[in-house]
């Protein structure tokens, strides 16, 4: 810690404001070599003095007040945004606000050496300590494997392709990452279930750089199957909507429902008493997919002979 820069919203730096990280700073000026720069003021100062201020540095303090989440959550997007440093926090709770970051933006901050300032007894020189505990880098390493793991879906994307079509309808979901999804589009399915935390719901497609998941359920209609289903994916699909984990025994006594003659009304009432739910709406729904599915398979294969 040669290159110290403290960033102070105040517009004084006192040993009475800013205690702690004043008398440390004070210790570290009288230690050879060592080199303070100090910004009061700082939520008005200029980006670009921050950011030259930014390059010189190696260590950087601040004193922050924390009095809400949003004040921990602006410290660590601006810390994701600069290279490795040393970062001093004069503050009470550090460690259990950072902890209370999300995942993501709790891993963007991981490449920094954090540690918190606090007071020692008597006349000592302020010490500190190290905020990264093993549940912040259990945390931060399960989200760089999802990162590695999204790596080598996109590095292999064709073989990722199920070889379902899909038609997108009104998709609800916002941001950059569903930009390329446009309404009547048709798509491939995608399976990406070895990193899908819930695969009985929604289906997968590729979005901007990365998959996403589309959902047909409840009140939303994101998309539809162009091609028949077989009878195999049409059990599945029924559990899905019906928010039923997928379960090997049910699904091929569905499959056998499916295979007989009876109408579709009578299906819908089977399958309804072996997944053991209610009838009454879910039965209309089910036979709504039975009538899509299966009268299309007939029609497909008739117009094939």
């Amino acid at each position: 810690m040669r290159k110290i820069l403290v960033l102070e919203n105040d517009n004084t730096f006192t040993k009475e404001r800013q205690g702690t990280l004043f008398k440390w700073i004070q210790n570290k000026k009288s230690e050879p070599g060592t080199e303070v720069q100090i910004i009061i003021n700082a939520n008005n100062t200029s980006s670009e003095i921050l950011e030259e201020a930014f390059v010189w540095c190696d260590t950087l303090a601040c004193h922050p007040t924390f009095t809400d989440m949003s004040q921990v959550e602006y410290l660590a997007e601006m810390l994701s945004k600069l290279p490795s440093k040393n970062v001093i926090i004069d503050s009470y709770d550090v460690e259990e606000r950072l902890g209370s970051l999300d995942d993501e933006l709790l891993f963007k901050t991981k490449h920094h050496k954090m540690f918190q300032l606090f007071k020692n007894f008597d006349d000592e020189a302020p010490s500190y300590l190290d905020l990264k505990p093993f549940n912040f880098k259990e945390r931060t390493d399960e989200v760089q494997k999802k990162a590695d793991e999204l790596a080598k879906y996109v590095a292999t994307r064709e073989n990722a392709i199920t070889g379902r079509k899909i038609r997108l309808l009104d998709i609800q979901a916002v941001g950059s990452t569903f930009a390329n999804l446009k309404k009547g589009e048709v798509v491939y399915e995608i399976d990406n279930s070895k990193m899908d935390p819930n695969p009985n719901r929604g289906i997968w497609v590729w979005g901007v750089g990365e998959p996403v998941k589309l959902l047909n359920e409840g009140e939303y209609n994101e998309y539809e199957f162009i091609e028949p289903l077989s009878i195999g994916e049409l059990s599945c699909e029924i559990m899905k909507k019906l928010y039923i984990e997928q379960d090997d025994k049910k699904l091929r006594h569905i499959e056998l429902i499916i295979m007989t003659d009876d109408s579709h009304m009578s299906k819908a009432n089977e399958i309804c008493e072996i997944l053991e739910i209610e009838k009454r709406g879910n039965r209309a729904f089910i036979r709504e997919l039975l009538n899509k599915h299966c009268d299309e398979k007939r029609e497909t294969n008739e117009s094939t002979v």
